[in-house]
């Protein structure tokens, strides 16, 4: 398989771009190679087809962040890592300042929802992550990911996300 490298919400890409990397966005800018919204789920993107997703400066304007973590767990393959970066919402200025941002993260956004403890406690992603790097220098949160396989979550985590998931529906 040839797994490739997306940049998610890549905005206008280098007119040299790496053969190696997807360009996806909302809008249309030339050398964009996949136009879509990642706040919907269903991603036109093959299941376990990403070798590495780059996020850089886009979750804080997704409204649906847990649907925008299950989409990029399901394409990334085996072995395969998700870098982030977002503003701190401890830093007001960068945080609150951008009127299209939608979402505000600290350390325990990750910590405390994406990990196997946070599925199983609060099951608001259906996918668990790793966290391979986070570092918050005051202004700006970077984080690096690996998908959890799903195998690893216990039989009481997966039953408590099927309960979860008979409330929502």
């Amino acid at each position: 398989m040839n797994r490739k490298k997306y940049i998610l919400g890549s905005g206008k890409p280098p007119e040299v771009k790496p053969a190696d990397m997807v360009f996806v966005d909302v809008v249309a800018w030339d050398g964009v190679d996949l136009v879509f919204d990642l706040e919907q789920p269903n991603w036109p993107i093959e299941t376990g087809s990403a070798l590495h997703l780059n996020a850089t400066h886009v979750a804080e304007h997704i409204s649906n962040f847990p649907t925008f973590m299950d989409e990029c767990h399901r394409i990334l393959s085996p072995g395969g890592s998700f870098y982030m970066e977002v503003p701190f919402a401890g830093n007001v200025d960068l945080a609150f300042s951008d009127p299209t941002h939608k979402r505000f993260f600290t350390d325990h956004t990750f910590i405390n929802y994406l990990t196997v403890e946070g599925v199983h406690n609060f099951g608001y992603v259906r996918h668990a992550w790793s966290i391979l790097h986070l570092a918050n220098d005051g202004a700006v949160i970077r984080v690096h990911l690996a998908p959890v396989p799903d195998e690893y979550l216990t039989d009481d985590v997966l039953l408590a996300l099927k309960k979860k998931k008979k409330v929502i529906e």
